[in-house]
């Protein structure tokens, strides 16, 4: 974990945030690039948990369904940020190369 490397606005919030709890709970040892992606798609499949049997319509209608997948997808986006951080990837930088790509190809 580098934590020292400067992310971009909104992003550069949420990292620190996630970094500071890394920190103080001394898990940045565990926070290998292999662990991480681990951890990426696990919570990834607790998002799909939700997904497998009801219909679109079932979900959006179901606020308490809605709001575990809501808290799933925070999972999803702080195995997401501290992957990006054990493998030294700027998300925000990536993620413009990924667009610029993506419009190209429309």
């Amino acid at each position: 974990m580098t934590g020292k490397k400067a992310y971009s606005s909104d992003l550069n919030q949420m990292m620190q945030a996630v970094l500071k709890i890394t920190q103080e709970r001394d898990w940045a040892q565990y926070h290998t690039p292999k662990n991480m992606a681990a951890d990426l798609v696990r919570e990834g499949s607790e998002v799909l948990e939700h997904f497998i049997w009801p219909t679109n319509k079932e979900i959006l209608a179901d606020s308490s369904r809605l709001q575990e997948i809501a808290d799933q997808i925070g999972d999803v986006l702080h195995a997401l940020l501290l992957l990006a951080d054990a493998c030294n990837i700027d998300l925000a930088k990536i993620s413009k190369s990924k667009t610029k790509i993506s419009s190209r190809l429309s």
